[in-house]
């Protein structure tokens, strides 16, 4: 059997905990729970996002990874982009 990671976002008593946990052979071997203090850094994490606008001088683009919440991505950083839509023009 493999062994697994569980990650959530859990809510006790209002206040906000990243719950993660290890499963190795359908055994929970490992636990964390750790506070999420506000704001909660958005880097190193992955998202799915909307490409919002390319700027060539730049070479980067403008993604929305939530509502009215746009990135800055390098385009030099873009390794294997998987593409839902893509709209050519």
């Amino acid at each position: 059997m493999a062994t697994k990671i569980l990650i959530t976002k859990m809510n006790i008593h209002g206040q906000d905990y990243l719950f993660s946990g290890l499963l190795e052979k359908g055994l929970l071997t490992e636990v964390r729970l750790e506070r999420l203090q506000s704001p909660v850094s958005v880097l190193g994490n992955i998202y799915v996002g909307k490409v919002q606008n390319v700027v060539k001088n730049l070479n980067a683009a403008f993604v929305e990874i939530a509502p009215g919440f746009a990135c800055y991505l390098p385009l030099e950083h873009v390794v294997n982009p998987v593409y839902v839509k893509r709209i050519s023009g």
